[in-house]
């Protein structure tokens, strides 16, 4: 059997407000899950309460069938990247690749116009370069799963496209779960996918094209 990840029961509120109510996907190492939905419908906030930091009210985190409370706390288990800059500004960039046990020779060869060296700091980037860092950690690292919000938001389309061909060849080892804004992308590269509307998920049908789910999100 795969190494799996599950999520259900999740309800989450925020001033009285539901935010998430019916939740239910499932990872596997060697897939690639996609997560759609409109701004503002939770999406963040459900990948923080499934990878443990952010409260909930109730939720379900299994991971080969067993109760997961905190995901976070397990080592190699899920390499979260969120939205906003969250590598420390104070280490450079090679101390950076040494703790993540990630090779920077090879980040250089595979984006060789990155004009930046392992001795910098990485408060120094700019937030396209650090974001671009802070993506190939997570996807090069030896977690079993890695999450990534908004993958492709601050890059340079040359960078996406090396950023999806890099995915495609870590996938023999980890599982991925993607959110992004740049819709078609994910529908293409997926090889699951589920929509969040309303606070719950639905997983695409097999009749389901592009437009149709657009349709359904009223995008």
């Amino acid at each position: 059997m795969p190494y799996t990840l599950e999520a259900d029961s999740i309800q989450l509120s925020y001033n009285g407000r539901r935010i998430l109510g019916d939740i239910y996907f499932r990872c596997e190492v060697g897939r690639i899950v996609g997560l759609l939905g409109r701004n503002g419908s939770g999406k963040s906030s459900l990948l923080k309460v499934v990878f443990g930091i952010q409260s909930s009210e109730i939720k379900s985190v299994r991971v080969n069938g067993e109760y997961c409370a905190k995901p976070y706390q397990i080592d190699n288990l899920i390499f979260y990247v969120p939205q906003h800059r969250f590598l420390p500004n104070y280490l450079q960039i090679k101390q950076l690749f040494q703790i993540h046990q990630v090779n920077f020779s090879e980040f250089v060869e595979y984006f060789p116009t990155c004009s930046f060296t392992e001795r910098q700091n990485l408060g120094e980037l700019s937030t396209g370069k650090n974001r671009l860092i802070g993506i190939y950690l997570g996807i090069m690292s030896t977690s079993k799963f890695t999450f990534i919000d908004e993958p492709f938001a601050a890059l340079d389309p040359k960078s996406i496209e090396k950023i999806k061909e890099l995915i495609n060849r870590q996938i023999h080892r980890k599982g991925f779960l993607i959110t992004d804004q740049r819709w078609q992308d994910v529908w293409e590269m997926s090889d699951e996918l589920y929509f969040l509307k309303g606070g719950k998920t639905y997983p695409r049908k097999e009749e389901q094209n592009l437009q149709m789910w657009k349709d359904f999100l009223a995008i």
